[in-house]
């Protein structure tokens, strides 16, 4: 039987966030074409943000004891509602196709449910077709339309 377990990472794994965090970028690049810079330094602010300010979350997916994904998210308001804004959703790619990123999500939605969120929001690029149709599948709706314009 798989064990799935959400929690927040510890400090002694942010080896593994980081490593999740470059194989999410090469990603990324693959298939938006945009070069995303990615320190480690970056990376280590990121995975630092959640002691510093208690609106940033990060959760670890862990199957069976070993990190198969993470997400980060924000909580805030908006026009006097409570939301969580998703960062990111990355699913390791050993353990893509299995289901897992819509359990994590379906979690994320449950715990936000729990914790009296109004609304939940995120954004991913045009070109990550499985991303856009698992959020439809789960009953997310295209609200806007989000812009970029490279300047070098």
């Amino acid at each position: 039987m798989v064990k799935k377990e959400i929690l927040k990472p510890k400090t002694n794994e942010f080896e593994s966030y980081y490593k999740l965090r470059k194989e999410a970028n090469k990603y990324f690049v693959r298939i938006s074409g945009n070069k995303i810079p990615l320190s480690k330094k970056e990376v280590k602010a990121e995975f630092s943000a959640p002691k510093k300010n208690k609106k940033n979350k990060i959760y670890f997916l862990k199957i069976n004891g070993g990190i198969a994904g993470y997400m980060n998210f924000t909580a805030m308001r908006r026009s006097g509602k409570k939301l969580n804004y998703l960062g990111d959703i990355v699913i390791a790619e050993k353990f893509k196709g299995k289901g897992y990123g819509k359990y994590f999500m379906k979690k994320f939605i449950k715990m936000s449910k729990e914790k009296g969120i109004d609304r939940i929001g995120l954004g991913t690029m045009a070109e990550n077709k499985t991303a856009i149709k698992l959020y439809k599948k789960l009953g997310f709706e295209i609200k806007g339309y989000n812009f970029g314009m490279d300047l070098k």
